[in-house]
């Protein structure tokens, strides 16, 4: 009974969050608008059927309720830092992929997530064929993590949805990332490469096994043979032996190996040194340990 009670008491007060939510909002006197996207039309289907028209959480349908409400929880949303720099506000995409509600006899809803990117500048993105502003190759703004049906998740569909967006007359949204486009679909080359790899991971292996752990009467027996050599080729432990020797005047050995050898160590070394320099500057540990914790602490709750 105590659960039941505090489970209403918190659903009261979230009616109450979400009712207050647009005149608790601060004026900052920036002209913000938000059009109708120019996007598919399964996509605007979906989005007329999941989207409400009102903040008042009474007159929303079931399926705005069931659906709407996790592909808010799953977007991104203002997070701590802005200004310290903190430019991703990131959202949960385990959420949204877990959305999967039937809306009518023959029509599913799932969720789909992407990302956008505004401006920092919010200089206007109006023209379809223009590309998001760098600096140095780097994006300068923030960027924006979106849950909404699977038919408008397409980078093309995300892109008109963040562009009907408009701020001081301006469209901020440069670009759209879909999740679904990420991967590559598998085809020919894919099981050449795959099957590629795995000759040369047998032929490390069994190299590896002869090398290391036969008897060496064993070894010296077929020490000449083509098979043997070709083993030894691929064997992990002599490779490796063979790099990390400094012997002079080897058979075969190109003259400036060691110098590029030495070049190579303290270009890893020094930027590994180098990144972790920035982390520990920046002073990201506590705050990477406190999301940590705090996360850990409201799975328990």
């Amino acid at each position: 009974m105590v659960i039941e009670q505090i489970l209403q008491d918190f659903s009261i007060l979230f009616h109450e969050i979400i009712n207050n939510l647009p005149s608790q909002l601060p004026d900052f006197n920036v002209p913000i608008t938000y059009g109708i996207p120019n996007v598919t039309t399964e996509c605007m289907k979906d989005l007329l059927t999941v989207v409400p028209t009102s903040t008042n959480i009474s007159t929303w349908t079931a399926n705005q309720t069931a659906i709407f409400t996790p592909m808010l929880d799953a977007s991104g949303k203002v997070s701590p830092g802005i200004l310290r720099g903190n430019t991703k506000l990131v959202g949960l995409y385990s959420e949204c992929a877990a959305i999967n509600a039937q809306v009518e006899k023959d029509r599913w809803i799932i969720g789909g997530y992407g990302r956008l990117f505004i401006d920092a500048s919010f200089r206007d993105y109006r023209d379809p064929s223009s590309s998001c502003h760098t600096t140095s190759m780097i994006f300068q703004g923030w960027t924006l993590d979106l849950c909404v049906p699977l038919r408008c998740s397409d980078s093309t569909n995300l892109l008109a949805i963040g562009r009907a967006l408009s701020v001081n007359g301006s469209v901020p949204v440069c670009r759209a990332l879909s999740i679904i486009e990420q991967g590559r679909k598998k085809d020919y080359r894919t099981w050449i490469v795959v099957a590629v790899m795995g000759l040369v991971g047998v032929a490390t292996f069994a190299g590896t096994i002869y090398d290391y752990f036969l008897d060496s009467d064993f070894k010296a027996r077929y020490a000449h043979t083509k098979w043997a050599q070709c083993l030894v080729a691929f064997s992990f432990y002599a490779n490796v032996c063979q790099i990390m020797a400094m012997d002079d005047k080897k058979p075969g050995q190109i003259g400036s190996i060691h110098f590029m050898r030495f070049i190579s160590l303290c270009w890893v070394v020094l930027g590994h040194v180098c990144m972790m320099n920035v982390v520990v500057d920046g002073k990201c540990g506590p705050d990477f340990l406190t999301s940590r914790n705090m996360n850990k602490f409201i799975c328990f709750m």
